[in-house]
């Protein structure tokens, strides 16, 4: 499998060899990382902007449609299709400690917001 470490056997220990290319990072930190070439590494970093950016303002819109306050929320983009409903798909947009309000749609393309997903 490309870009995935392969475990290695030793004795009764699991090794993980990095594949090649992965960059050695300090312990405790996530891994392997993998650099992007100079032109790849500027659209990922526009991408992630723009992402973000449309997550705040989804985030805005179901606060502002629900009612429910941002404080505490983390924006999210989760999509879930509905295993036993083909014609439905949640998209977790905030998430708190009182649960994920969702933006869900139907393959019509109608939808609506719901707090606590699945609700």
């Amino acid at each position: 499998m490309s870009g995935t470490a392969e475990p290695t056997t030793t004795g009764d220990a699991v090794k993980h060899v990095p594949p090649a290319g992965a960059v050695k990072h300090e312990p405790g930190t996530y891994g392997p990382r993998f650099p992007l070439a100079e032109a790849e590494a500027r659209r990922m970093a526009q991408l992630s902007t723009e992402i973000t950016s449309r997550l705040d303002e989804m985030a805005q819109i179901f606060t502002s449609t629900t009612g429910r306050a941002l404080d505490g929320m983390s924006p999210r983009f989760v999509r879930d299709a509905h295993a036993d409903r083909a014609d439905v798909t949640d998209v977790e947009i905030i998430c708190g400690p009182e649960g994920c309000g969702c933006y869900v749609t139907l393959s019509d393309g109608t939808g609506w917001c719901e707090f606590p997903c699945g609700g």
